[in-house]
């Protein structure tokens, strides 16, 4: 069995996903298990900085990809070596990896003269 595991379940990872169960299916590749691993169970679509955060900004990710035969794991990834992701979960081992997990905002604390700015980087704190 190989296995791909892809850290992170935002737009790249969610395609990269995607492509590989198509080519999967294309090749008849039964042997080979995909896995998303993700720090929550949402395809989160960030707002724009005019639009109001809705929950139709969050897609369920189990239903899409057991559709398509990807495994979803909810978890973060805690640490990447050559053959294996560590997670809050346990590891999972890989034949090849999909890095897709975005960006991250280092929160700053207040500074003198910057009153009122705010992260929309994850769904909780644009609503």
């Amino acid at each position: 069995m190989k296995n791909i595991v892809i850290v992170g379940g935002g737009f790249a990872g969610v395609w990269a996903a995607m492509s590989a169960a198509a080519e999967r299916h294309a090749h008849g590749a039964t042997e080979i298990e995909i896995t998303l691993l993700n720090r929550d169970e949402f395809l989160t679509i960030r707002p724009r900085l005019y639009e109001v955060p809705s929950s139709d900004m969050r897609v369920p990710l189990l239903p899409m990809l057991s559709k398509i035969g990807v495994q979803f794991v909810e978890t973060t990834a805690l640490s990447i070596n050559a053959s294996d992701v560590g997670t809050e979960k346990g590891s999972y081992s890989f034949d090849r990896l999909v890095l897709a997990s975005g960006s991250h905002l280092r929160k700053i604390e207040k500074l003198s003269g910057l009153a009122g700015v705010y992260s929309v980087d994850t769904f909780d704190q644009a609503a």
